[in-house]
């Protein structure tokens, strides 16, 4: 009887290494990298602002739209175009933007906020579920919006943002 304490003891013991033996391949998975292609940068294009400033919005789809303000486009923009590889459907992918506003140089200064990924109320983080991963690669689409101001200087402007991508499984 005194003994039985013990051998229960060392059975538990041997079952919580078994278990921890157990999860260590499930978690290797889960810290596999992820890769991430960007094909086509966010881009305004070339327009003209004939009235008094305003916002110009690129949707993740390609989508734009102006917002209190006159625009004349004489290039398209276009959304940035960018792939996740080599992941499971099973999982959680996770697609984050580094900042909720880009600062852009050029002539003068020029902000983009109002990021969205994959829809146009994707928000700067958005997460995809095994639900909707159906297959890797991945593409998304992200859009952005371009506060432009009342005499701002003509010319070029550019900007970086760091986009990430976790996938957890």
């Amino acid at each position: 009887m005194d003994n039985m304490p013990c051998d229960k003891n060392r059975q538990t013991l041997v079952r919580l290494s078994v278990a921890v033996a157990l999860c260590l391949p499930a978690v290797e998975p889960a810290m596999a990298q992820v890769g991430l292609q960007c094909s086509q940068k966010l881009a305004v294009g070339r327009f003209v602002n004939c009235g008094n400033g305003g916002y110009l919005t690129i949707g993740p789809t390609g989508a734009q739209k102006t917002g209190s303000g006159c625009f004349t486009f004489i290039d398209a923009p276009q959304q940035a175009l960018c792939k996740a590889m080599t992941f499971a459907t099973t999982g959680t992918l996770k697609i984050s933007m580094s900042g909720t506003k880009l600062s852009m140089t050029g002539a003068g200064k020029i902000t983009m906020d109002f990021f969205n990924i994959g829809t146009a109320a994707g928000g700067r983080t958005k997460t995809y579920t095994s639900g909707s991963l159906t297959a890797s690669p991945l593409t998304f689409g992200i859009g952005g919006r371009m506060k432009i101001d009342n005499g701002e200087a003509a010319g070029s402007y550019s900007g970086k943002m760091t986009v990430t991508v976790t996938f957890t499984n």
